[in-house]
């Protein structure tokens, strides 16, 4: 027969052995406790023989599942996964509608309700807005006298064009222009600019110049006053008449000699002096006949150009005046003394007009503007000055603060409400999900009915299974559970007992049902029993007991794990040669890794829970536990102390053990540690003693068999 070796090796922490094997057409019953790699084995056994062979496993209820909505179970592997996967989506559904229910009494932290929150907080600051809109129209409709013309709606708008608050120059030039009355269009002439380079260069000639002296009159020489004197009595004498000044005869000969003396030469200076005397005077009179502008003829938000453009009138005009007096005083000096040479002028010419007639024009073209466009100008100001009062009490009311914060609160609110939308709609995502599951369960009435008829033959009869009869939903393989007397039963108070047989028999059924495979079978039954009375117990064991039978000697390979000492010695049916016909293993724990036993004959195996613990005590000690040995001695001396009735099994000088097996098997060290102090063969001594102590020794020798301990375990 072919045999089978799962590898372990890939579980060095678990399994002191590498391999765990299997014959075929033997059937392998495993013992051990919990924890000692029971599923390990399953799992391997699945993963390495899973190509070659066709492996099923039977795990506690996998194929039966809870359907809370229909009140039912989900019967078929199938089913029973489609279900796990539907329950486990309405249970998400439930945890997601968890989120979103609107009670603020059971709820008032989900999701919901800190939308909520959120949503009241963005109303309270958005009301406190509006309310501010709305006072603030009116006190700006107050200010402008606005009427009925202007409301919140108006002042939203306001907002968005940016108002600047004015000055209060600004606002006062704002508000006169709406008072202004339309003016005549202004026409001014610009003022005339003079040659006063020309003048200043003409006169720097006149004085430079250099006129001979004919003759020499020493009385005259060198004294320009002298030198005027004389020339003003020429002009007002001639030959013969009486001085006017020293009253003697004006003679001939000295006319004669004036006349030298003040030459043609100098009469041409004189004359050009006078001249150039003349212009200055025409000048003088016309630059003080140049007009002021009258403010009269601008509008208010102008005069101040006005004023300005005035005083610069009045400024250039005196500064001129005295370009032309310190010209006007060089050419009398020069007429003084015409035959000196006198320093140049070297005064700085004075700016023309230009730059005057240039703002004079601009302040016609902006009075003659605004007088086209005075409705249009009082308008923009009317404007100016709303948007000024907007604008203040935007910055009195903090609004660019308020605003910020209900745009934080909105953006908050939406993410709530964002939030909220897609769990919906991962809610109606779900809710589909389960239609396409439902869709893709398979009807299992056969096998219910198969269930129904084995319950009642082994004479169970508190629960049986019935099909849901349900129209409006498609879900098929769903069973109701009718109790004994016929009525319904909640899903929920369904037994683990009663969920793990019914998927017991679906599995059985399903074996029976699809009848051998192309490949060999490997069943396998992973700790099948699961808080299951003892009618159950029996129905199990019957079937277990029908299938392994009829596969001994035959093609295919039954295990069986269980951590159930009755189930293990009861399932296995007794027959000829029966450590030949099956395989026999005890898993044993040393506290860290587990060891793989085969049991090849009666006297090694177990045949009572009491026996267990011996063998696991001796397997302790051959692995030298002794931390381990006190559970086991502690739970063998209470067994049999119960068993029989003693009052005081630990006694006189024993009272020393029960102390060291209370106190080691207590303690939370590390089991691994020689917290207890004693060596394997110090505590079977004591153990042996409390026997011997209560008359029980050959009790303990025959469970001991000291001297063949370390074979007798095989």
């Amino acid at each position: 027969m072919t045999t089978i070796d799962i590898n372990l090796s890939q579980y060095p922490d678990r399994f002191k052995d590498e391999k765990i094997s299997f014959t075929e057409g033997k059937p392998a019953f495993i013992f051990g406790r919990n924890g000692t790699g029971k599923t390990t084995i399953t799992n391997a056994i699945l993963e390495q023989c899973k190509d070659s062979y066709d492996v099923r496993v039977f795990k506690d209820f996998e194929n039966v599942a809870e359907n809370k909505q229909l009140n039912a179970i989900a019967l078929g592997e199938e089913n029973s996964e489609i279900q796990g996967k539907i329950n486990d989506l309405n249970r998400k559904i439930d945890e997601l509608n968890e989120t979103i229910i609107d009670d603020d009494i059971n709820y008032n932290n989900n999701l919901c309700a800190e939308f909520k929150k959120s949503e009241s907080s963005y109303s309270e600051c958005s009301n406190k807005i509006e309310k501010f809109f709305t006072n603030s129209a009116a006190q700006i409709t107050n200010k402008c006298n606005l009427g009925r013309n202007y409301n919140k709606n108006n002042f939203k708008n306001d907002i968005k064009l940016n108002p600047v608050e004015l000055k209060e120059d600004e606002l006062k030039n704002n508000n006169s222009i709406i008072k202004e009355d339309k003016k005549e269009i202004v026409n001014l002439s610009p003022i005339e600019d003079y040659e006063l380079k020309k003048i200043l260069t003409s006169a720097n000639e006149i004085i430079r110049t250099e006129t001979p002296q004919p003759t020499n009159l020493p009385e005259l020489s060198d004294n320009p006053d002298k030198q005027n004197f004389a020339r003003q009595g020429m002009k007002l004498h001639e030959p013969g008449d009486k001085c006017s000044f020293c009253g003697s005869i004006f003679e001939e000969n000295r006319w004669s000699e004036l006349s030298r003396f003040f030459n043609e030469e100098l009469a041409k200076t004189e004359e050009r002096i006078n001249h150039e005397l003349d212009y200055i005077s025409k000048i003088e009179k016309q630059i003080d006949e140049i007009k002021r502008i009258e403010p009269e003829m601008f509008y208010e938000h102008l005069l101040k150009e006005v004023s300005e453009v005035n005083n610069l009138i009045t400024s250039r005009v005196n500064e001129i005046k005295i370009f032309l007096s310190i010209i006007k005083g060089a050419l009398l000096e020069k007429q003084k003394s015409p035959f000196v040479k006198l320093d140049p002028i070297k005064e700085d010419i004075p700016k023309s007009f230009e730059d005057i007639n240039n703002r004079i024009k601009q302040l016609v073209d902006d009075a003659n503007n605004f007088t086209n466009e005075i409705s249009e100008r009082k308008t923009k100001a009317e404007k100016a000055i709303r948007l000024s009062y907007v604008a203040q009490l935007l910055k009195e009311f903090d609004y660019t603060k308020n605003n910020e914060q209900l745009s934080i609160l909105k953006s908050l609110m939406d993410s709530k409400k964002e939030e909220i939308e897609k769990i919906k709609e991962d809610i109606r995502g779900k809710k589909e999900d389960i239609k396409d599951l439902i869709s893709k369960t398979k009807n299992e009435q056969l096998a219910a009915t198969k269930i129904n008829q084995l319950l009642k033959q082994f004479g169970i009869n508190s629960f049986s299974l019935e099909l849901v009869q349900n129209p409006d939903n498609k879900q098929k393989g769903q069973y109701q559970i009718l109790g004994y007397n016929g009525k319904l039963r909640n899903v929920e108070n369904l037994s683990r007992g009663e969920m793990n047989i019914v998927a017991f028999l679906y599995f059985i059924f399903k074996l029976d049902e699809e009848g051998d495979s192309s490949n060999p079978r490997i069943i396998i039954f992973d700790d099948p029993m699961t808080s299951n009375d003892d009618v159950t117990q029996y129905l199990m064991i019957s079937e277990l007991q029908r299938i392994y039978l009829a596969m001994i000697n035959k093609k295919g390979y039954f295990i069986v794990l269980t951590h159930n000492c009755h189930f293990y010695l009861n399932v296995r049916k007794s027959q000829e040669k029966f450590y030949k016909k099956y395989d026999n293993i005890h898993l044993l724990s040393d506290g860290n890794k587990t060891s793989i036993q085969p049991i090849r004959k009666g006297d090694c195996d177990l045949h009572t829970s009491y026996e267990l613990l011996w063998i696991e005590l001796k397997f302790l000690y051959v692995e030298n536990k002794p931390a381990l040995m006190i559970s086991c001695c502690r739970r063998i001396c209470e067994t049999f102390e119960k068993f029989n009735g003693i009052e005081e099994f630990y006694k006189g000088s024993n009272k020393s053990a029960k102390k060291l097996f209370d106190v080691n098997v207590h303690s939370i060290d590390d089991l691994d540690s020689e917290q207890i102090g004693k060596t394997k063969e110090e505590i079977i001594e004591i153990l042996k003693e409390l026997f011997r102590s209560n008359n029980a020794e050959d009790h303990f020798t025959k469970y001991w068999e000291q001297d063949d301990s370390s074979n007798n375990i095989r």
